[in-house]
């Protein structure tokens, strides 16, 4: 995912704050899962056209399973969240197996980390 910052996207250096909101939506855009607040952190720096990368991890689902499921992030800084598709491995499901009704569906995020 490349961030959009300042007039044109990927052509000046950036600076977001490391906070991040993560939901996962269905085809219909209703929120399935979001994650806690977001974590506040210091400024990731990005180069024109650099990238960043964050670990995602969604587990214990045991509702139908959703039509399309799409990840949306919010970074310090943005006014809305941005969609992301889900990419499973071939022939995996993108949704998590039910844990166990009686524990919480979980959405979460780490290593937010500028790529070299």
């Amino acid at each position: 995912m490349t961030p959009s910052c300042g007039s044109v996207a990927g052509r000046e250096a950036c600076r977001l704050g490391k906070g991040l909101a993560a939901e996962m939506v269905d085809a219909n855009g209703s929120v399935l899962v979001t994650t806690e607040a977001a974590e506040p952190g210091g400024p990731v720096s990005l180069e024109p056209g650099a990238s960043f990368t964050v670990g995602i991890t969604w587990s214990n689902w045991c509702e139908a399973a959703p039509a399309e499921p799409m990840l949306a992030l919010k970074m310090s800084g943005w006014e809305s969240f941005a969609p992301v598709a889900v990419r499973a491995p071939l022939g995996a499901d993108p949704v998590p197996p039910c844990m166990g009704s009686g524990e919480p569906t979980v959405l979460s995020w780490t290593g937010l980390e500028p790529q070299q």
